[in-house]
């Protein structure tokens, strides 16, 4: 059994709903068929809804082919290795920056080139 995700069902709540923020989706089978991803959907001015999907589901005995539900100790383990994960890129997105020694320089450069938009 794949996994079968649409988005564009959740299109008629954000048009129909006035003043939705956002929509947190959970798929009836398999729960996690979003596989956490963000889609988005517009509300009936034009706005940007979030509808946030399910990473994972706590639902054991499942068929193999859902990988991302089982018991919550496999769950938790799930969690604990994707945050272990983010937590190593954003350390490495970080690797390109220097610290500034001076900044009442960089400061005062900015407020030469960008006068109308600064404000002390």
């Amino acid at each position: 059994m794949g996994k079968i995700w649409n988005c564009n069902r959740y299109q008629i709540y954000a048009e129909e709903l006035e003043g939705l923020t956002g929509i947190i989706a959970v798929q009836y089978s398999p729960y996690e068929a979003g596989n956490g991803k963000i889609y988005w959907a517009l509300d009936k001015k034009g706005n940007h809804i979030p509808v946030l999907s399910s990473t994972y589901s706590l639902w054991a005995a499942l068929p193999k082919s859902f990988t991302q539900s089982d018991d919550p100790i496999k769950i938790s383990q799930l969690i604990n290795t994707k945050v272990a994960s983010w937590e190593k890129e954003i350390r490495n997105s970080f690797n390109w920056t220097m610290p500034i020694r001076d900044w009442g320089m960089i400061l005062q450069q900015f407020l030469i080139k960008f006068e109308d938009r600064c404000r002390i």
